[in-house]
């Protein structure tokens, strides 16, 4: 990912596009909270939690607290300054996807694009693997599968998720116009993931420990479980409202990428 950061940087310096329009406010409020679905999925991490601890040589909650300490400082650097300099490059006609702004056939554009590819490449197994694991184990409660079963048709199970994962990826990628239509779906979902079930874990947790409410700390748990759940919930449903309504709207974007 540092790779486009230069070349967002690089881009600002070099390109001279006249006429750039840029807002300092957003004109409603709407358009303040529909970025709530880029937030949450650039931020959410909870899919690779697991593989990312088993990792680790020292497995504790302080190293792994420091871990995505820093890795959410690095990914919030990383992501400012190829937004602010994107933005500041294009205006408000920036595309969501800002590499299609560049020329192809600049050498440093073309470094670029590939080295997106190989993070892609590099990054795909892992949220496949997390995939995989949760629909297997759906699959596995949904039909009650015995320890002896789900071990015996595992490797089965394996290569038809993975195939019907990686198809399904490869054809939203091929039949989808532009990204920001899939931030918007898959913002939704993480707002679930952010807001929702982090509530409901709360909250579950909370009763179990004090199933009869007698501390005062669980009073103020369950009401941050309420507020967490009852915020996903609003941006989510927002967030698909705004879906229906503006994603079939696209802007008349100067593609430079040819």
């Amino acid at each position: 990912m540092l790779y486009p950061v230069f070349l967002t940087v690089y881009g600002y310096f070099k390109l001279d596009i006249k006429n750039v329009e840029i807002k300092h406010e957003p004109e409603s409020i709407s358009q303040l909270l529909v970025v709530v679905p880029v937030l949450c999925l650039a931020y959410q991490c909870q899919e690779v939690v697991v593989p990312v601890y088993a990792c680790m040589r020292n497995r504790s909650l302080g190293n792994f607290t420091k871990s995505c300490c820093l890795t959410m400082c690095f990914l919030f650097m990383i992501y400012s300054i190829i937004g602010c300099f994107g933005y500041l490059t294009f205006g408000a006609m920036v595309s969501p996807n800002v590499m299609k702004m560049y020329d192809a056939e600049d050498p440093v554009v073309m470094i670029g694009i590939g080295a997106l590819i190989l993070k892609m490449v590099v990054t795909y197994p892992v949220l496949a693997l997390c995939g995989r694991g949760a629909v297997d184990g759906l699959y596995s409660e949904m039909f009650r599968l015995s320890a002896a079963d789900f071990v015996k048709g595992e490797r089965r199970r394996r290569i038809i998720i993975v195939t019907l994962w990686f198809s399904s990826s490869l054809l939203i990628a091929l039949n989808t116009s532009s990204i920001g239509t899939v931030i918007h779906a898959l913002g939704s979902i993480s707002a679930a993931n952010v807001f929702i079930y982090p509530g409901i874990c709360l909250m579950q947790v909370t009763l179990q420990t004090d199933p009869g409410m007698k501390k005062r700390k669980s009073y103020f748990l369950i009401v941050a479980a309420v507020t967490l759940a009852a915020l996903g919930a609003f941006f989510f449903g927002l967030i698909i409202v705004d879906s229906f309504l503006n994603g079939g709207t696209t802007k008349t974007i100067e593609t430079l990428c040819s």
